[in-house]
């Protein structure tokens, strides 16, 4: 019977049975001649079973290893494997599942093995808008009450926020980031864009409310935790920086109203030899990428990527150097999703203050389903794309498809 469960765990992941075996030899100095063929697993120990556990080179691979058994299960702690996690990953899409009447569940498609590679019950995020605000860690908000939480999706930790104030603009947080990991330290602040991008302002574990930040008026797009700060990217090619005592701004000439101002979406994102750029989506068809210049504080445009594969979205943007990942990842390309045709709507009434005038307009936009297929992979070198067919999400507006790396 074991034996059996072995076979349909290895017929779950291929390389299981292989890696499982590497370990044993190098870390346990098991004989290899012992270990093939291995004919019962269950004479290993639970600390074996954990170090191994913890030795496992992805969450599928680790979630694999859960399911064998239930002494394998109890061996493998997913709080500390989650922990212990460090470096870059390739991150999964996660995606509402299929089932209209099924909300509660959330699908991680994974794109090195071309398939859903796990569901996650996660009744935490029926009727909210999700997004990924760093370090695996999702960010959820109620339209009606205002409610928001930090939420891991793989341990379900939760972490309450105070409550934003207002009705129906509460939905409208266009994107936050964190400046720590909340599962390894309580020193962390969460920054968020919202209200169509006129709020800026942070919150801190103890706080009581979120503390607004000053910035005259500006319509901000997006906002990373780059060197330290807090980078905030506004409509007219200028980067607010807080550094947790004040906020300055910088004008940058070289990006311009070409650029930035008529783009579709723009994305802040930190690549993998730790530069600062803005990959600007100018329509559905084309992105352009600049970085910026630190020494000369202007922003160049870039041809290419290099090694670089970057993940740009309703999430926090991610760059992996593509050759880690061979499997499938490619390099100079941009991974992107929709943010929601709804949700781009919606934005452009709340911008024009037109929010509580077309609740109709607003009520169809909330209803449909857009985007779906615009998902894909854009190659900077020769502008083709690549979109996904086949993957769409039931709850487009409320949760749309999201990057998230654990």
């Amino acid at each position: 019977m074991f034996v059996s469960i072995i076979n349909s765990m290895l017929r779950i992941t291929s390389s299981l049975y292989s890696l499982l075996t590497w370990l044993l030899r190098y870390f346990f100095g098991v004989p290899l001649q012992s270990l093939e063929p291995i004919r019962d697993w269950s004479g290993l120990t639970e600390e074996m079973l954990a170090e191994i556990a913890m030795r496992m080179p992805s969450v599928e691979d680790f979630m694999a290893f859960r399911g064998v058994c239930t002494s394998w299960r109890a061996a493998a702690r997913l709080d500390k494997f989650v922990n212990s996690r460090s470096g870059s990953r390739v991150p999964f899409l996660m995606i509402a599942g299929q089932q209209e009447n099924n909300d509660e569940y959330c699908e991680l498609y994974s794109l090195s093995r071309r398939r859903i590679a796990m569901r996650l019950k996660l009744p935490e995020v029926k009727g909210k808008r999700c997004m990924e605000a760093g370090f695996g860690w999702l960010l959820t908000v109620a339209s009606c009450s205002g409610e928001v939480n930090l939420l891991n999706p793989l341990t379900r930790s939760q972490i309450h926020l105070p409550n934003l104030p207002g009705s129906v603009d509460c939905i409208f947080i266009l994107t936050a980031a964190l400046s720590a990991n909340p599962s390894t330290t309580c020193n962390f602040v969460l920054m968020a864009i919202r209200n169509a991008g006129q709020f800026l302002g942070y919150w801190k574990p103890g706080n009581l409310t979120w503390t607004p930040i000053k910035t005259s008026g500006r319509i901000f797009s997006d906002v990373a935790y780059y060197n330290g700060k807090f980078y905030v990217l506004d409509a007219i090619d200028e980067l607010w920086v807080w550094d947790d005592v004040a906020v300055t701004h910088l004008h940058l000439d070289n990006i311009g109203h070409d650029l930035v101002f008529s783009a579709k979406e723009a994305y802040l994102v930190e690549s993998s030899n730790g530069e600062l750029l803005v990959v600007i989506r100018k329509s559905r068809d084309e992105f352009r990428v600049v970085r910026l210049d630190v020494r000369n504080c202007q922003w160049e445009e870039m041809t290419s990527l290099g090694k670089d594969a970057v993940f740009v979205g309703h999430s926090v943007s991610k760059s992996i150097v593509a050759s880690a990942f061979p499997s499938g990842i490619k390099p100079n390309c941009i991974y992107f999703t929709e943010e929601g045709m709804q949700f781009r709507l919606c934005y452009e009434l709340a911008s024009a203050g037109r929010g509580g005038e077309d609740m109709e307009l607003y009520n169809l936009i909330v209803s449909g389903r857009g985007g779906e297929d615009d998902m894909g992979v854009y190659n900077l070198g020769d502008g083709n794309i690549d979109r996904f067919r086949g993957i769409t999400s039931v709850s487009n507006f409320i949760c749309p498809p999201v990057w998230i790396s654990f």
